[in-house]
């Protein structure tokens, strides 16, 4: 019983140390409890920053990056990067001002006050794992998928009467990847190959002699025309592109200048290092099979460089 009674005064002891260290460092140096506090919390918060694409990162630390203010950074108050026009499309990943004003002051603590890395955000008071995996999730949306969305959702097109459908490729492997969009017979090759396989699927996966023969013929359709390529570093892909899609219907359904607003959205997509995106028309291709409405003449084929994409895109007017 006298060494229980022990223990239990020893226990008392050291609480009551611990509590009058804290408040001298309080009283005699002026710290906060708070920042006390927030140091004790932020060396028990970590995130897991890896198995992250590198396209991803980049898109995440060009807009940390970016921010000038917190409420440019809050979930509540971030324009969707694929919709900056439209507020009430805003992303929201729990980000408040309190976390944001942390991430501007870690940020303006590196060198060049630039994010490098994922890994620097480490250790910010407040930005834990969910926070973190939610902002990763708003900027983790190809940029086809993105522009599909869009076009749909700032109406643009209907979907009730105009289909737009697009088939993405990714390559691996970057060695691979630039061999086959820097070699246009190789890079020819793939999209006829690609073509093939979608005509297949269209045609119900059915592996039957007539089915084979149509794939040829479309692949062939591809593989005998010429290929026009336009960058997006001087923004001809956004004007060219928005000149396809304005040769289905001039004036009756949008603007030219609306759906090229769209489109150039679509070509900034990624602003990290490997930002370039490429359209290449294939002059003169005629997308039967692969659309049964009016589709302007032209197939348009798209490349990413931080995607690693191919993308194959077709479209269908029910007018």
């Amino acid at each position: 019983m006298a060494i229980y009674q022990l223990r239990l005064e020893q226990g008392a002891a050291f609480l009551q140390l611990n509590y009058n260290l804290t408040w001298f460092w309080i009283r005699i140096f002026k710290i906060p409890l708070t920042l006390l506090l927030l140091k004790s919390k932020s060396s028990m918060e970590s995130i897991n920053t890896s198995g992250i694409a590198q396209w991803i990162a980049d898109r995440v630390l060009a807009f940390l990056n970016q921010a000038r203010s917190p409420e440019s950074i809050t979930g509540d108050g971030v324009a969707n990067p694929e919709n900056p026009q439209d507020p009430d499309n805003w992303e929201d990943y729990s980000i408040g001002t309190v976390v944001a004003q942390r991430i501007i002051e870690k940020r303006l603590t590196l060198p060049r006050q630039h994010f490098q890395s994922l890994d620097e955000l480490k250790g910010i008071p407040g930005l834990g794992q969910n926070k973190f995996d939610d902002m990763i999730r708003a900027f983790s949306t190809p940029s086809a998928e993105a522009f599909r969305t869009a076009m749909y959702e700032q109406n643009i097109i209907s979907e009730e009467n105009w289909k737009l459908t697009y088939y993405t490729s990714f390559i691996e492997d970057a060695e691979t990847y630039r061999n086959i969009t820097r070699n246009e017979t190789n890079f020819k090759h793939h999209v006829v190959e690609q073509l093939e396989k979608i005509c297949l699927e269209i045609l119900g996966g059915n592996d039957s002699a007539a089915n084979r023969s149509a794939s040829r013929l479309l692949g062939e359709n591809a593989r005998l025309r010429f290929i026009d390529t336009y960058s997006n570093s001087a923004g001809a892909a956004s004007y060219a592109f928005a000149l396809w899609w304005y040769r289905f219907d001039a004036d009756n359904w949008f603007s030219f200048d609306r759906v090229y607003r769209v489109i150039d959205t679509y070509f900034s997509h990624h602003n990290g290092p490997n930002w370039a995106m490429d359209l290449h028309f294939f002059k003169g291709f005629k997308h039967e099979i692969l659309s049964d409405g009016i589709v302007p003449a032209d197939l348009p084929v798209v490349t990413s460089e931080a995607e690693q994409s191919i993308t194959i895109w077709t479209s269908a007017l029910y007018d």
